[in-house]
């Protein structure tokens, strides 16, 4: 068993080419193989998807019979590239034929290979999934967010957090478990933590800094977390979530489908004790010059335009109207 940052150390090329000199392999299964994907054409290799390519053609060299297994619930997420990659790396050999401009077309040719390479199974949940938009307008802050100018992403989302925080402690009721995702964490987390506690709640915060202290007293019915805030540490990897939380809040977008799909995922599954997963999404706006101007919708946009390029490539889904870049 190997984890993909075996793939990614500076002796990882040589431990390799000794493994495979050493041993006869039979059957390889990659699991959440999109993590060794190549995203756009024509780019340079990864290492990880280079050495784990490697590790498969140099198996098969040895023996003819070689087995290749990936698995993955989101082998597209931007591009059809990816997909293409996937395809290319499972087969071992180039796929000249699949084009990956996004049109319909090129979509439905790499979902008829994916699909004659395996099979896809997509859950019948029994636990209702209610989304609801939160609009906030922040007529008051576009002063302060003209003078940004063009700053980063990250203090941009700095100024529309203050502006969203009232109305996620609005959608938190006492008594009640809830995740808090922000995609943005740096000068995000913390004060989100901190006007959430001082609103009464008990609070604790989740992301690739903290350990798993205040996780593991959120899943405890008994713990003393009620409500955590999160980061994309929580998309991947966790379990449990799904017996003691039916409510997330999302500060800050995730920028694709699939690490939204994945987000909504770990509450809305098998298993869950709750009837229906409730999902809050704060979206601020404002009148510019008499059109309306929304960062949060122009990133629903693109997931939603993500979406429809997986759900065409992937499930064979024609998507309504055209596929735009």
């Amino acid at each position: 068993v190997m984890n993909y940052e075996q793939f990614q150390q500076r002796d990882s090329e040589a431990n390799l080419v000794g493994f495979v000199d050493r041993n006869v392999v039979d059957f390889v299964v990659v699991d959440e193989i999109h993590f060794a994907k190549q995203r756009e054409a024509g780019a340079l290799m990864s290492k990880r998807k280079r050495l784990v390519q490697g590790l498969i053609l140099e198996a098969g060299k040895k023996n003819a019979d070689l087995c290749v297994l990936g698995m993955s619930g989101t082998p597209v997420i931007n591009t059809l590239q990816e997909g293409k990659s996937l395809v290319e790396m499972i087969t071992g050999h180039r796929h000249d034929d699949i084009e990956t401009r996004a049109t319909v077309q090129n979509c439905m040719r790499l979902y008829q290979r994916l699909v004659t390479l395996g099979t896809r199974w997509k859950p019948d949940y029994e636990v209702q999934l209610d989304v609801v938009r939160k609009e906030i307008d922040c007529a008051d802050y576009l002063d302060e967010i003209r003078a940004l100018g063009r700053r980063t992403v990250l203090e941009l989302e700095h100024v529309l957090t203050r502006i969203r925080i009232p109305t996620i402690i609005e959608n938190i009721q006492p008594g009640e478990r809830v995740l808090v995702y922000t995609h943005y964490v740096d000068d995000i987390a913390g004060p989100l933590r901190e006007a959430i506690a001082d609103a009464g709640f008990r609070a604790g915060v989740l992301t690739g800094e903290t350990d798993d202290a205040q996780l593991k007293q959120f899943l405890d019915p008994d713990g003393s977390v009620d409500v955590l805030v999160a980061s994309s540490r929580i998309g991947t990897g966790v379990n449990g979530l799904q017996y003691v939380c039916n409510k997330l809040i999302i500060n800050a977008l995730p920028w694709t489908n699939a690490e939204y799909d994945q987000l909504v995922g770990r509450r809305w599954r098998q298993g869950s004790r709750f009837d229906k997963v409730h999902v809050v999404i704060p979206v601020t706006f404002a009148e510019v010059n008499g059109e309306r101007w929304s960062y949060c919708e122009s990133k629903l946009h693109r997931l939603q335009y993500k979406k429809s390029i997986a759900d065409a490539a992937v499930d064979g889904v024609v998507p309504e109207g055209n596929l735009r870049t």
